[in-house]
């Protein structure tokens, strides 16, 4: 990639941002910083001896961070002056033309599903990276002829242009980031674009998902995971059995049984990566191997600990709506669900409009009084507590549930009121449970 001294604009020093810098600098590009965080951005320009950005004139290319919205006013100007903007993604992509590329979008389940692709791929093939949203981003190594699983956001995919992946996954589409999207339909475009490049490349789709079913682009070859019916080309489920097929005879991959994985959306993630490994030329001895003792990640519906027969899980990752009711599905009757934390936009509407529920609902955060009058749609505003924190949910959950019930932090919603993350909340309510029971 020919940049020397061109100049070129880094948006946002996040991680991502970093690594452009970073390597920009080995291109000798003409570097100009910025970040809405303006102590930050003199911090950097100072210790890598570039420069701040001042005005659009004269820059040819802009990399952008994840994190900056499209309607960002340095960002609307660029596109009016015609310069062009890629993201981190694009340009890590261009850096490594020679790779092999496996990518991984959805609204829930990206990081479980990436993680396994990769331990598959990794038993199989030593030169495999895993990359993307993940942490690492893939502008940050230099891999020629590697084999890379990426985990991709729809903020990643807004501003690609060349990048293309060998197979592509989109796990499921459901209601998130309403914060930043104008709409359901322009955050689906935005992660149907990981499709935009293909030339009789491979796209793996949730055949049970509404929003995908109908979605056959002309420019990939179409392979389906199911829970629910048969495929003729991809995985499905029978008899609590996974199987794959392609056109002819299924073969039976594994009972899942065998996984240790907890929750019926963990085995769609499970068949997402058996198609993917197929499609690879996998042995499927390898991919058994690898699934049976695949344990899962933290903050993902992770079981903290079991104590007089309460079950308490972790699932601090369920950041929207759709994680947290996919999660209802793995919760026993009569269970305390811990939910809320800072809004996304989202209604809260499927939460609580199932009658067939019979959870305890504790509610805390910014969120709390917004859930509460939704409930209240659905006459369940009587199963549902308001606390001022989590560690107060926490705290009566814990005392209340008998054996034979979960507590399960399951938010549905970001944690920017309270944490710095959802690992910072999922690690502060994991010590808090250890804590009390060692009371």
């Amino acid at each position: 990639m020919r940049l020397k001294n061109k100049k070129v604009l880094v948006y946002g020093l996040g991680s991502s941002g970093i690594s452009v810098l970073e390597r920009l600098i080995e291109l000798k590009a003409k570097i100009f910083l910025f970040d809405k965080d303006k102590e930050k951005t003199k911090q950097v320009a100072n210790k890598f001896n570039v420069s701040t950005f001042i005005s659009l004139s004269e820059i040819k290319l802009i990399i952008v961070s994840p994190g900056v919205r499209k309607d960002d006013k340095i960002l609307l100007e660029a596109i009016r002056l015609n310069i062009p903007i890629i993201s981190e993604l694009e340009f890590g992509y261009r850096l490594n033309k020679k790779a092999t590329y496996i990518a991984v979008t959805g609204t829930n389940g990206k990081t479980t599903t990436v993680n396994m692709i990769h331990s598959i791929m990794k038993a199989y093939n030593s030169n495999c990276l895993l990359l993307g949203n993940v942490g690492t981003p893939l502008s940050s190594v230099k891999a020629k002829d590697a084999l890379i699983t990426l985990e991709v956001s729809s903020f990643q995919l807004e501003y690609i242009d060349k990048f293309k992946a060998k197979i592509s996954v989109i796990l499921n589409l459901a209601p998130d980031h309403l914060d930043r999207y104008n709409n359901l339909d322009d955050y689906y475009t935005y992660k149907k674009r990981i499709v935009k490049n293909s030339t009789n490349d491979y796209l793996v789709l949730n055949y049970d998902d509404e929003n995908l079913k109908d979605f056959k682009p002309s420019n990939c070859n179409i392979y389906y995971f199911s829970l629910i019916t048969f495929v003729n080309h991809g995985a499905y489920l029978y008899n609590n059995k996974i199987y794959f097929v392609d056109g002819g005879s299924s073969e039976e991959i594994m009972d899942i049984k065998d996984l240790k994985i907890i929750g019926i959306h963990n085995i769609a993630n499970a068949m997402a990566a058996i198609v993917v490994s197929k499609l690879q030329g996998i042995p499927t001895n390898i991919i058994q191997s690898v699934l049976k003792n695949f344990k899962g990640l933290k903050h993902r519906f992770e079981l903290v600990c079991e104590e007089n027969g309460v079950i308490v899980i972790n699932d601090s990752k369920a950041t929207n709506v759709a994680s947290t009711v996919s999660a209802y599905k793995n919760i026993s009757s009569g269970s305390y669900v811990l939910l809320g934390g800072s809004s996304k936009g989202e209604k809260y509407d499927q939460l609580f409009q199932n009658k067939n529920q019979k959870f305890h609902y504790y509610l805390f955060g910014d969120t709390a009084e917004e859930m509460y009058e939704t409930a209240k749609n659905y006459g369940v505003q009587n199963k549902c507590i308001i606390f001022d924190s989590l560690f107060e949910a926490v705290d009566l959950a814990l005392h209340n549930a008998k054996n034979g019930e979960m507590v399960v932090l399951t938010p549905a919603c970001a944690s920017f009121d309270s944490f710095k993350n959802y690992e910072d909340r999922g690690e502060q309510f994991i010590e808090y449970v250890r804590a009390y029971y060692e009371k």
